[in-house]
Formats: structure tokens, sequence, C-alpha cells
């Protein structure tokens, strides 16, 4: 269900120099995929054809990967379809009632130096308490800490905020919530003489 899908955040402040490499020169990775999947549309956009997604794959066919594990470049292609699926969008909400808008939306700007790495469910494992991200075949993999009572993550995102890196780990918490007994309930008042008083609707 939706309810129990759980986005949690961390700042990966403890990676070595390795893991800080391996993460810069994947994320210019990804940034080349998602650049060369917004250049397609940006062309068949000011040629008023209609892309396609199989032309929208064969725009990175031709780009190698050296980090990425497959799933990882397909996700910065998909995050690309996306913008752009956004953009017309918004443009045709524009073209109904400017209102709302500071001006006419404009095309995703397709140059970024680095962009987002997502990690889907067959790149991700849980191993020694850690989160276990694969890469390309052969190549380091990146650590995350993680917690033992929880389960593996069904999406691992990581990117550069502020000159850090930051993972969102995205999954479905499946244990059972704790029952409260609405019949039993205590309420709590904060004051200056005492600090505070509780009732259970006996006692005091």
């Amino acid at each position: 269900m939706v309810d129990n899908v759980k986005h949690l955040k961390t700042w990966l402040i403890w990676l070595g120099q390795r893991q800080n490499s391996v993460l810069w020169d994947a994320s210019v990775e990804s940034a080349r995929f998602y650049n060369e999947t917004i250049a397609y549309y940006r062309k068949a956009f000011d040629a008023k054809e209609k892309p396609t997604m199989r032309g929208a794959y064969d725009a990175v066919k031709g780009l190698n990967r050296v980090l990425l594990h497959s799933q990882t470049a397909q996700a910065s292609r998909e995050n690309a379809t996306l913008a752009v699926k956004a953009f017309f969008a918004s443009l045709k909400r524009y073209k109904k009632s400017s209102n709302g808008f500071s001006g006419k939306p404009k095309f995703p700007h397709h140059v970024k130096h680095i962009f987002a790495l997502t990690f889907k469910k067959s790149a991700i494992r849980v191993k020694n308490g850690n989160i276990v991200l694969s890469m390309k075949k052969g190549k380091p993999c990146v650590i995350v800490p993680w917690k033992k009572d929880l389960p593996t993550p069904g999406m691992v995102k990581i990117r550069m905020d502020r000159g850090k890196w930051k993972a969102c780990v995205i999954l479905e918490d499946k244990r059972e919530p704790v029952k409260i007994d609405e019949k039993k309930a205590m309420a709590v008042d904060l004051g200056v003489k005492r600090l505070a008083t509780t009732f259970d609707g006996k006692d005091s």
C-alpha cells in the first residue's frame, strides 16, 4: 500500500576518497545519459516531430557505460523523459490559462554536469548492516549505512546537495503498526507552577 512507502534521507558523511570519486564519476556519466535524452526530445520538439520511446533509447545507445549499472543508466533516461512530460503538461495548462505562471514554460535545460544516481531493486542488497549498491559489473560498489531491523529498500537515489552526497532511501515498511487503545488515553497539561499534570479520565 502507498501508506507503507517510506522515504528516508541521510547524508553520506563517512565516505572515503575512493567512494567520493566513484560517486562523482558515476554522476557525470549519469548526466551524459540525461543530457543526450533531453537533446533528442529537444530536436524533435524544434522540428515539430513526434518523439518516440524507441528514439529516446537510440539516442543513448552509443554511450559507453563505464561505471553505471544498466538500470541506473535507464533511470537517468527515464528522468529526462519525465522532465519533458512535465514541460508539456505545464505548457498545456499555460495555453488554457496563464494564471499562476510567471512566464511561458521553457523546455528542460539539457546541459547538466552531474545528475542523480538511481539504484533500483536489482542493484540493491543489504549486507552486514549496510546497503550495497551495485555499479557496472567489476566496478566498486557504493556502501550506505543501514539499520538491520529495516527491510531491503526498493530504490535508492543519491545526489549532490550543497557540496555533500545525500541518499534518499525508498522502502515499503511491512512492519505491523502499533495498535493504540483509544479508550486508554491520557491528557498532559503543561503549566508554570507544575511542569506537567496528567489526567487519564479518572485521576490526575
